[in-house]
């Protein structure tokens, strides 16, 4: 491989415009990296890749070498040997450089690997962890390819710095609506077949419309060729699920990937499994560990009111109804603010309210700093407001209030635990997995 590159990085004799001989002394003379740099600056890219060539056969694991070599291939259009070159100069040094994580990510894009290219953001945010745009860039590959709620962190991170904007701040109002950028993920399709990853990304569409057979079309060869890929997992059982295709969706549940409780989708399947199967107590257990795992989910809030309704638990379900109609009101409050062109104070404020009424104080006070640069729609008492929302807010501020939690103020661990159930019967289905432990809160 590395031969292969090295010969790459060269040019032949017939090259036209190969480096002058007085051209080729005076860079013998110097650094070899500064003179293969100066030669990019001047233009002269074939040049240039015959010098670092030629210095890469002295000096074959150099990292500065064959780093500048990468940006020689991109320099002549040629992003898959960048590829190449920029992970090879990252395996030759003992910590990640930035500059090199950061070009590397951006030449994944361009050949149409944005998994790859969050896997590379993701070394430099755990390298890098107080630089913002590395964060910045790792949250927007993110959502281009819908993993909100992996960015979720990242989110609060920014935001609790003041580096969250008005885009960030409307996505993490609510992670259910997909952002997903059809575009990138049909160019990553075309450009670089064999990963199909992005497939799960477009199906994060129709699934938030409810129609899942064309999750199902989307995802099944995604979890058979990734079945270590848990977020495409377990949308593909809820789509399962949904169709009511029971044969499948047991076999499914036979071989659980690992972290697949780590997915709020996930209990959310087995609560409904449990549910049409009868088994309302387990189905409740199911759909709180969903909540506890994402109290802002609406449907996950939704879906355990009612059974801890029809389980005689009216108080219980009253404070999740609560908290889940507090959650369709935000919706609703962003819905009314884009219908403005993001561009109405007293929606914004109407959101903020509505976040602070949450326990979500961070929220909130940004949305407020957000709305204080607004100019129509104007809200009257809006300074007001906004001192008796940033008066609560301090540097110990928790990011959800846990008095507000409601999840966390009920306990249905004396509900029985969530079991597979084969389907119209009480027995199990016989599941191998590494290991399965119930969520926690993970951001309190």
């Amino acid at each position: 491989m590395l031969a292969t590159v090295l010969l790459a990085c060269g040019c032949t004799r017939e090259d036209s415009v190969a480096t002058a001989p007085a051209e080729k002394k005076a860079a013998q003379s110097q650094d070899p990296a500064a003179a293969v740099r100066t030669l990019l600056r001047r233009g002269r890219t074939v040049a240039a890749a015959q010098q670092v060539g030629d210095a890469l056969l002295r000096k074959p694991d150099d990292p500065e070498l064959l780093a500048i070599a990468g940006d020689v291939a991109v320099a002549q259009g040629e992003s898959p040997r960048a590829v190449e070159l920029y992970e090879l100069a990252l395996a030759s040094t003992v910590g990640p450089s930035a500059e090199v994580l950061l070009k590397l990510g951006q030449e994944y894009m361009n050949v149409g690997r944005p998994f790859e290219s969050i896997r590379v953001l993701e070394t430099a945010v755990k390298a890098y962890p107080e630089v913002v745009d590395y964060r910045m860039k790792l949250v927007g590959m993110q959502l281009q390819v819908g993993l909100e709620f992996d960015s979720q962190q990242h989110l609060q991170w920014l935001i609790q710095r003041g580096h969250g904007g008005l885009n960030l701040l409307i996505v993490l109002s609510d992670l259910s609506r997909p952002q997903t950028v059809e575009s990138t993920c049909k160019y990553a399709l075309k450009t670089y077949p064999d990963d199909i990853r992005p497939n799960y990304s477009l199906a994060r569409l129709p699934a938030y419309h409810s129609e899942w057979g064309k999750v199902a079309e989307l995802l099944e060869p995604v979890v058979k060729r990734y079945p270590d890929f848990v977020p495409a997992q377990a949308l593909y059982a809820r789509a399962l699920y949904e169709l009511q295709r029971t044969t499948e969706l047991e076999k499914w549940s036979r071989t659980l990937p690992s972290g697949i409780e780590d997915q709020p989708q996930y209990w959310l399947t087995m609560g409904g499994v449990a549910e049409q199967n009868g088994n309302l107590a387990m189905a409740a257990r199911a759909y709180w560990n969903a909540v506890m795992l994402d109290e802002n989910s609406g449907e996950g809030l939704l879906k355990l009111s009612a059974s801890l309704s029809q389980l005689n638990k009216p108080n219980d379900a009253r404070r999740i109804s609560e908290r889940a109609a507090g959650i369709t009101a935000l919706r609703d409050g962003v819905d009314s603010l884009l219908s403005w062109k993001t561009n109405s104070q007293s929606d914004a404020v109407r959101i903020a309210r509505g976040l602070n009424a949450l326990g979500r104080r961070w929220e909130a006070t940004a949305w407020l700093q957000m709305a204080y640069r607004m100019n129509q729609n104007l809200q009257q008492d809006f300074d007001q407001i906004y001192k008796s929302v940033r008066s609560g807010l301090t540097g110990a501020t928790p990011w959800q209030m846990p008095e507000f939690s409601v999840a966390k103020k009920i306990d249905l661990s004396g509900y029985p635990q969530p079991i597979w159930l084969q389907p119209g019967s009480t027995l199990p289905v016989a599941v191998s997995y590494t290991h399965l432990t119930l969520p926690t809160t993970p951001y309190v």
